[in-house]
């Protein structure tokens, strides 16, 4: 059907705003609310406050009714398509009618992010509390057109705080998919919760990293996907990032094979991880560098199948800077990390290690410190042998829970120093293994003691 646009400048048709009664320095007169994309249908457009096909481009269209609404902008079904950046301002509110019934689509050929804050080039990397404050998009999708837009920049990129982006979709972005972040804190607002909220949504199929979090500090994220990116990893958190909370979130699917990927790269404190599901990439699933110490972390993670993954689950500190401590880290497989629930690359101490239905954690780097604590869960899952592999000679002091542990076997690879703490009423009393390096050792029930195999 071809629509007849001449009817839309018939009596009684909203236009765009035309100036008239002004309140406060504000033109009234019109405030638009609901803008229509050049292809919804002649009976929406006949509702709409403001019609793209007025305007030289989509993005002029959607920015000047966030201007003159100063609240909540709707978007009619359709595609947008954006040659430059939609920018968010304080207290706008930008909707569409759902996720993939309404898209911001990249105009072929364009450089720009799809939506951007305001001064954002400037702000970012600083530790003010600039940008926008209480704002947020929802019910849509932003596609980066990255097949048409060759030096496409983000989907998202924001610089705000006490935001709220919810049901939304990111994809298809050459640079990125979502980069959130913001200053430091301010303490002089205590009226406002500066945190963001993110939930319901998806980020995948995007040529570098998927979610980017450097802020706002405690942000909320909640029911997420996050997959098949092509960056880094699908998800980085760093910066300003400290006390990210993580609920119901799925994460796998990295395309890249070059570099040091993992799927999730922790590299800002206090992180909080619940009902998370990551899947493994190159080189493991989830690393905790130096900056992500004291983070409580409850994980499902498996192999996942992607061809020449390194099956393992947590690597805990990956260089002599990233010394890692304080953190709890209970996680969960599904028995396919044959490489490890738990790398311990670089342990500082203090952390606390769940391990369930797993072969093995496997204790590498330098150094694990006394006061780390390993306990495995569910011992009617443990397999008999292979439960535990020390690789590296200075690992010592490492206390492990001996429940799960009767029946089942650990080997000690070039290691003399490993000392071996029972921790029920010390009922086998401590064992060590100074003198047995690269030996084998099995609990005998009949013995009542570890012995040599």
């Amino acid at each position: 059907m071809v629509f007849d646009l001449s009817k839309l400048t018939a009596p009684g048709v909203r236009q765009p705003p035309i100036p008239g009664r002004i309140v406060d320095g504000r033109d009234i007169t019109t405030i638009p609310r609901l803008v229509a994309a050049r292809n919804a249908g002649l009976d929406v457009k006949l509702v709409a406050d403001l019609l793209a096909d007025h305007y030289s481009s989509d993005d002029l269209a959607i920015q000047t009714a966030i201007a003159a609404a100063a609240g909540k902008v709707e978007l009619t079904e359709g595609t947008f398509t954006i040659s430059e950046a939609i920018q968010p301002i304080s207290g706008g509110w930008l909707e569409g009618q759902g996720i993939g019934a309404s898209t911001l689509q990249l105009a072929a050929g364009s450089a720009a992010d799809v939506v951007r804050t305001e001064d954002f080039a400037t702000l970012t990397g600083g530790s003010t509390q600039g940008g926008p404050m209480r704002y947020g998009i929802g019910r849509l999708t932003i596609d980066g057109n990255k097949a048409n837009c060759p030096s496409g920049g983000w989907g998202l990129r924001q610089f705000g705080g006490a935001f709220l982006h919810h049901d939304f979709e990111i994809l298809n972005c050459k640079a990125g998919g979502l980069w959130t972040e913001w200053g430091t804190g301010d303490p002089t607002l205590p009226a406002i919760n500066a945190n963001g909220q993110f939930s319901h949504f998806h980020i995948h199929d995007c040529d570098g990293i998927g979610l980017e979090y450097r802020g706002p500090h405690d942000s909320i994220f909640s029911n997420a996907n996050i997959y098949r990116n092509e960056g880094a990893c699908d998800l980085n958190i760093a910066g300003n990032g400290g006390g990210g909370q993580w609920f119901g979130l799925h994460v796998y699917g990295l395309q890249v094979f070059a570099g040091t990927p993992y799927e999730v790269i922790i590299d800002a404190g206090l992180q909080i991880f619940r009902n998370v599901v990551v899947e493994c990439a190159l080189n493991g699933a989830i690393l905790i560098k130096g900056s992500g110490s004291d983070s409580d972390l409850d994980v499902t993670c498996y192999w996942g199948g992607l061809p020449d993954a390194v099956q393992s689950g947590i690597t805990v500190g990956i260089v002599a800077t990233d010394a890692v401590n304080g953190c709890r880290l209970k996680i969960h497989t599904d028995g396919s990390l044959t490489d490890g629930a738990i790398i311990f690359a670089n342990d500082a101490g203090g952390n606390i290690v769940d391990v369930g239905m797993q072969q093995f954690v496997n204790l590498q780097g330098t150094p694990v410190t006394t006061g780390s604590t390993i306990t495995t869960l569910d011992a009617e899952n443990m397999p008999i042998s292979g439960k535990l592999v020390a690789a590296e000679s200075n690992v010592t002091g490492v206390i492990l829970q001996d429940s799960a542990w009767d029946g089942a076997a650990f080997v000690l690879v070039n290691n003399s120093n490993f000392t071996i703490a029972l921790d029920s009423g010390n009922v086998f009393g401590g064992l060590t293994m100074a003198a047995y390096s690269s030996q084998r050792f099995t609990y005998s029930a009949t013995m009542g003691q570890w012995v040599k195999s």
